[in-house]
């Protein structure tokens, strides 16, 4: 059984080299400009939910938190040097959302807490990209952002452990992917 488990956890590795490596490309063709400080958000959210979950057993399940995490923060940076951008409210407030989580986290040790924080953060962080995307749709990958919701999707059935904290983020991320997704379908039909 656990076999099963590390095979889906490494699916859904595979299905994050190939979401990111789209990614990218779009980035330095030109096609992609992301918010910088999104992806800052989420990289920071993403860490805490990799060590949240792999505290709570996540085992498999939790590895692509992991991977997700490295490659939000790397296309932050790409993003920051790449792509002029102005800084919003939308942008700050999710980003002082991220810093008090971590504190939060760190001053209580208290996972469910630090998961549930995480996860609201993450959705008030996704507004500057929904937001993006509704504007601009054109400047946004579709597939990047469909083929992160499956191998969260795929994750859950990865997990060691089934509980709030090894749960709540991977739901969450599929759950907002597939909006963000429908935004940029529903957008890009209107644009045509």
């Amino acid at each position: 059984m656990h076999l099963y488990k590390d095979i889906l956890g490494i699916i859904t590795i595979c299905i994050g080299l190939i979401s990111y490596s789209d990614y990218f490309f779009n980035i330095f063709k030109g096609c992609t400009v992301p918010r910088s400080v999104s992806w800052l958000i989420w990289g920071v959210l993403s860490t805490i939910a990799f060590v949240v979950q792999y505290q709570a057993g996540g085992g498999p399940g939790a590895w692509i938190t992991g991977f997700t995490a490295c490659m939000c923060l790397l296309i932050a940076i790409i993003s920051y040097f790449k792509c002029a951008e102005h800084f919003t409210l939308y942008d700050w407030i999710p980003l002082g959302g991220a810093a008090l989580t971590l504190f939060l986290w760190w001053f209580t040790n208290n996972a469910v807490l630090a998961i549930i924080l995480t996860t609201v953060t993450y959705a008030i962080g996704f507004i500057p990209t929904v937001h993006n995307a509704y504007l601009h749709p054109e400047e946004e990958t579709a597939t990047t952002f469909a083929l992160n919701g499956f191998k969260f999707f795929l994750a859950l059935f990865a997990l060691d452990a089934y509980s709030l904290t090894t749960m709540l983020y991977p739901i969450t991320i599929v759950v907002l992917n597939g909006l963000l997704v429908g935004v940029l379908l529903v957008r890009r039909k209107r644009s045509v």
